[in-house]
Order: structure tokens, then C-alpha cells, then sequence
């Protein structure tokens, strides 16, 4: 499924290419400045909602992996635990 984010991305990105189209269109620089504004805005949301759909998407792939292999996955997860405890404790 798609985050809404990108959704309301692309939504401002679309407004403030028409908003910066009209002021071009009639001489107005601050609606200009505001579309183009609006479109970055836009564009920063829309990537934000990519990242969010990427980590899910990496999440349901270690559930996943989890799932076909458990005992790996456990012994992984040990493997880490005691490099990170060794790592602290020093």
C-alpha cells in the first residue's frame, strides 16, 4: 500500500505547479514564489513517503526471512547481542 504521504506529495506538487503557472501567467512574482514553494514542499513530503513505503517494505522482507529460517534467526540475533555486549563493556 502506498503512504499517504506521497499521495499529498504529489497533490502539493501538482497545486503549486498550476499555482506558479498563474503567476507567471499574470505578472504576480510572490504567487509565483509560493508555487514554486509549494512544489518543493511537495516534492520533499512525496520523497519522505517513499522512504516510509521502503522501510516497510524492507521489514516485511526480514519477517520474512525470519519466518523461513528461525533458528537462524535466532542465532543471528544472539550473535549480535554478544557482539554488542562485548563492545559496551569495555
Amino acid at each position: 500500500m502506498v503512504d499517504l504521504n506521497r499521495v499529498e506529495g504529489t497533490v502539493k506538487n501538482l497545486a503549486g505547479k498550476a499555482e506558479q503557472a498563474y503567476g507567471e501567467a499574470t505578472g504576480d512574482t510572490s504567487t509565483e514564489a509560493r508555487g514554486h514553494a509549494r512544489q518543493a514542499e511537495g516534492g520533499l513530503q512525496n520523497l519522505y513517503g517513499e522512504a516510509i513505503d521502503q522501510i516497510k517494505g524492507a521489514g516485511c522482507e526480514v519477517t520474512k526471512a525470519v519466518e523461513r529460517n528461525p533458528l537462524g534467526a535466532l542465532l543471528v540475533a544472539g550473535a549480535i547481542g554478544y557482539i554488542f555486549a562485548a563492545i559496551t563493556r569495555r
